[in-house]
């Protein structure tokens, strides 16, 4: 039994111009297409018929649905190539291509909660310097960094970490500490209202989270981190070696 023939040639057509639409720009990455209802009178179809050139659309990779949210142009993708410099934070936005810089969004000081102090090793109530800034490639927020470094170990961090600074520059150059090697674990969350309003998504936009402990030489935790990015914008490339373990530039087995 064949299909109506005018239905094919219906949705079809639809399929066609929003490709086209896509491809030039008319609809860019990231950009929420028209509803349904909104398309079936552009086009004077039943939603059955835009339901079908959408998906079509989604099948390539050029569309994203999100339950109670809408449809949207796929975004462009900033590959992060996380071989050992840039998973330990060190090569920082370069590693993104593109113009890339960092903005702060807020500083203060704190006292360390339970969890904080355990994570930088210190007494609970102890003082906190928190550093909140994104990180923004080709005027795209992509990056969302929380930053929380012990008072003792780095009395003036926040007034040396200015706008656009390298944090591991600051580190390394500034500071001359001796960096070792980082406890990096990753997870998926979604993101908050606030998180959605710094990353300009919408609340609930899917985020990968890097929670990440660096240590010095000697074994002191130099800071803590818990960077979001945009699930929607980044993706990640990572080299395993057979053994499981992360592999660097050079061949070698880092993070392991």
């Amino acid at each position: 039994m064949t299909g109506d023939p005018q239905g094919e040639l219906l949705y079809s057509h639809i399929e066609n111009d929003l490709r086209q639409k896509i491809i030039s720009g008319e609809y860019g990455p990231g950009e929420k297409l028209p509803t349904e209802v909104e398309l079936c009178r552009q086009y004077g179809v039943s939603r059955i018929t835009v339901r079908r050139a959408i998906q079509n659309l989604a099948d390539d990779d050029m569309l994203r649905r999100y339950r109670g949210k809408g449809t949207f142009v796929r975004p462009q993708a900033h590959d992060l190539d996380r071989n050992l410099q840039n998973g330990l934070g060190f090569s920082g936005l370069s590693s993104l291509g593109g113009h890339a810089r960092r903005h702060i969004v807020e500083k203060r000081r704190m006292a360390a909660t339970a969890s904080l102090a355990d994570k930088l090793g210190i007494p609970q109530g102890n003082e906190v310097q928190y550093v909140k800034r994104l990180g923004i490639v080709n005027g795209v927020p992509l990056t969302l960094d929380n930053v929380y470094v012990s008072t003792e170990l780095l009395p003036h961090f926040i007034d040396d970490l200015k706008e656009g600074c390298s944090l591991y520059e600051l580190f390394e150059v500034d500071y001359r500490l001796d960096l070792a090697y980082a406890d990096l674990s990753f997870s998926a969350s979604l993101a908050t209202p606030e998180e959605a309003e710094l990353l300009e998504c919408f609340t609930g936009a899917p985020v990968l989270v890097f929670d990440k402990i660096c240590y010095n030489t000697d074994g002191k935790v130099v800071h803590y981190s818990k960077t979001l990015l945009s699930g929607n914008r980044t993706s990640e490339h990572l080299v395993i070696s057979r053994e499981g373990r992360l592999i660097t530039d050079d061949g070698e087995s880092g993070l392991g």
